[in-house]
């Protein structure tokens, strides 16, 4: 009798032991946070994605993201309403929209707030990115085969300030003839021009190199190095002539000082 009450202490201990990390969990819901991920830049009109990760292990992924900026002209997204963006995912812990950027440079603000479900909890999130539209720098480059025989797959490498920050592939060159290329470069991190005591300052340098002797550009060689501005150069003529209106006043002003005043001469029965 001893034996068996023993025995259903040991069971009850053990249907207890396994019964409590049930109820432990029962309540957990892991933490949740929603990291998005998206170009620091893009050109004016450009299409692009941004990532939306969640942590794995919820459902019923749910994403709105609201679009804002000073304008909003060519915008456009992965839902009819441009500036609002609904997706959801039962069971992909990542989501990704897809936004054409608007044609005027500014910064464009992306508000989003995504929600799951973790057993009978509702979790939320919320957050905000941000990506500078810019007005992108479009490299020519005019490749010429001087040969009697066709050149294929040349390789151009655009190098700025030091830095290749792109590469195009020209898959055929006829013979005596010649091929023109663009490259569309986008970067917020290139300054604009400015002027500085008279001095322009913001000089960029553009190396575009051929990888085939073969090929030339037009100075005769497979390389070509140019300088440019980015931007506008502002204009500050307006201050010469501020400074040229200054200097005519102060003229005026001193032919006036040296000049006798003419006073008025005492009436001859005045003594």
């Amino acid at each position: 009798m001893r034996a068996r009450s023993t025995s259903l202490i040991i069971l009850g201990i053990l249907i207890s032991m396994s019964i409590l990390p049930v109820i432990a969990t029962a309540g957990y819901v892991p933490p949740f946070s929603v990291t998005a991920s998206a170009p620091t830049a893009v050109s004016t009109g450009e299409t692009f994605n941004v990532t939306f990760d969640a942590p794995y292990g919820f459902s019923n992924y749910t994403l709105t993201a609201y679009l804002s900026a000073d304008n909003l002209s060519g915008i456009s997204s992965s839902n009819s309403n441009t500036t609002t963006i609904h997706l959801k995912s039962v069971k992909n812990d990542t989501i990704t929209a897809t936004i054409t950027a608007p044609t005027v440079p500014e910064t464009l603000e992306i508000a989003y707030i995504e929600t799951a479900n973790y057993s009978s909890s509702h979790v939320r999130y919320e957050g905000s990115i941000s990506v500078q539209i810019i007005t992108p720098i479009v490299f020519h480059a005019t490749l010429r085969n001087s040969g009697n025989a066709p050149i294929y797959n040349v390789n151009v490498e655009f190098i700025l300030n030091s830095v290749e920050v792109g590469n195009k592939t020209v898959h055929e060159i006829p013979p005596k003839s010649t091929v023109s290329i663009n490259y569309t470069y986008s970067s917020s991190t290139i300054s604009n021009g400015k002027v500085v005591l008279n001095v322009i300052q913001g000089e960029n340098t553009l190396n575009v190199t051929v990888t085939n002797t073969q090929v030339t550009l037009p100075d005769g060689h497979n390389y070509y190095v140019t300088k440019f501005y980015y931007g506008q150069v502002p204009n500050y003529s307006w201050i010469y002539y501020v400074a040229g209106v200054v200097v005519v006043v102060m003229v005026i002003m001193a032919m006036g000082a040296g000049k006798k005043r003419n006073l008025p001469r005492k009436p001859k029965w005045k003594k």
